[in-house]
């Protein structure tokens, strides 16, 4: 069997929707499917949540929602009363009575509830038109039978529940494909949870390692995985294949392509990943697998902006130590923090850090109570794997450098955003 993800960008429209139906339907053999919040549905959802915690009028945003996915609706069905479709009212009525309560006092939670909402709509659309198409197959909510951790935004799989859940709903006895949401799942008492931010990817590898798939593929809006990001580097190349290692390296790094916990339940069970492409999916694409040397080695460019320079040092003058740095990851662990990037000296210690503002002010409070603190923000970091002298001098040349570090095959720069 095999397990495919699709992202918002492929189901953004009436067109995408059709395109990802075919795509189904060429697989012709078991098939579990994992689809996303339409388009930007997750950042609309994101907005929806700030005025719901902060008691502000929801109706607008909400409606937005709402008439974006009837809009597609209208456009596949040319009516918005079909028998298929109860599964994506009765949700979006669900939502719509959570925004009547009175939020928690744990943001983390709220978002959980209100967030969720983007891929049970979606998978209901994509769903009920497989099924008007005269396509067999069976919508599952994730959330029934993948189990995480109480740690909300970024849930954690339980593993061995999991896989009992998992194999006792996905059986291949009727049904040859199931629809089912990326990005979700819930505790051991129905309190739904989050993967973190651009989790599908990794529920597609978690119901890969889970069913012993065949292989994995995620459809993206780009033939494969490239040595950089065509929106900001000029004339990327194509990389055909890599290993694990490779692949968890540049997720680790920031490479938005791959995300960064997708690797490891494929490399534990040998289960290759491949990156295609939902606008030609004829094409090879990058096929990920065991240890393969590349056959030629580019240099690889990841650049990751948002970032927020922080350097702690002891108010006393005396050494970071040890207990210093013990004391600095428990303050980053409680608050969930991210470090991208670390440097050290005898009296001072700085990272790079993803600058989520909510997280941000309280895990400073908390630093400042021991140490002193200073910051920089709109920083980026540029990571350059099987760097050259001469293509660091190209790329960075006309930065100012912040913090720079380099290794046998890495090179990292963290730079000012002028």
């Amino acid at each position: 069997m095999l397990v495919y993800k699709f992202g918002g960008a492929s189901v953004k429209d009436v067109a995408g929707v059709k395109n990802v139906a075919e795509i189904i339907r060429m697989a012709n053999q078991p098939l579990v499917v994992v689809v996303s919040a339409m388009g930007k549905m997750t950042n609309a959802l994101e907005v929806l949540v700030e005025k719901f915690v902060n008691r502000e009028d929801t109706a607008h945003v909400l409606d937005e929602i709402k008439q974006y996915h009837l809009q597609i609706i209208d456009g596949l069905w040319g009516t918005r009363s079909s028998p298929f479709l109860d599964n994506f009212y009765t949700y979006f009525s669900k939502l719509e009575n959570k925004l009547k309560h009175t939020p928690s006092l744990n943001y983390d939670y709220d978002y959980d509830r209100i967030v969720s909402y983007g891929e049970l709509l979606s998978t209901s659309i994509v769903s009920a038109w497989l099924t008007q198409t005269g396509f067999n197959n069976q919508w599952i909510d994730a959330r029934e039978i993948l189990r995480t951790s109480n740690d909300f935004r970024e849930g954690r799989i339980l593993w061995e529940l999991s896989e009992k859940l998992v194999k006792e709903k996905i059986t291949f006895g009727n049904c040859n494909t199931y629809i089912t949401q990326g990005f979700i799942g819930s505790t051991v008492n129905n309190q739904t949870t989050t993967l973190g931010r651009e989790g599908s990817d990794y529920t597609a590898a978690t119901f890969g390692h889970l069913l012993d798939a065949e292989s994995v593929t995620v459809w993206k809006d780009v033939p494969g995985v490239y040595n950089a990001d065509p929106r900001w580097f000029p004339n990327p190349e194509l990389i055909p294949e890599m290993s694990f290692r490779e692949a968890i390296e540049l997720a680790f790094y920031g490479a938005t392509v791959l995300h960064p916990k997708t690797m490891k339940p494929l490399q534990n069970k040998r289960i290759p990943l491949f990156i295609k492409s939902f606008v030609e999916p004829s094409l090879p694409g990058t096929r990920v697998h065991n240890e393969v040397p590349m056959q030629k080695v580019l240099p690889i460019f990841i650049r990751k902006q948002n970032q927020a320079l922080v350097s702690i040092a002891p108010l006393d003058f005396s050494f970071i130590v040890e207990n210093n740095l013990r004391d600095i990851f428990d303050i980053f662990t409680e608050h969930r923090v991210k470090v991208n990037l670390m440097q050290n000296s005898a009296m001072s210690f700085s990272v790079a850090i993803n600058y989520d503002q909510r997280r941000f002010e309280p895990m400073m409070d908390l630093l400042k109570q021991k140490y002193k603190v200073t910051y920089n923000l709109d920083a980026e970091l540029l990571t350059i794997r099987h760097y050259t002298p001469e293509v660091v001098q190209q790329y960075t040349g006309h930065c100012h450098i912040l913090v720079e570090q380099r290794s046998r095959n890495t090179a990292n720069f963290l730079y000012k955003n002028e």
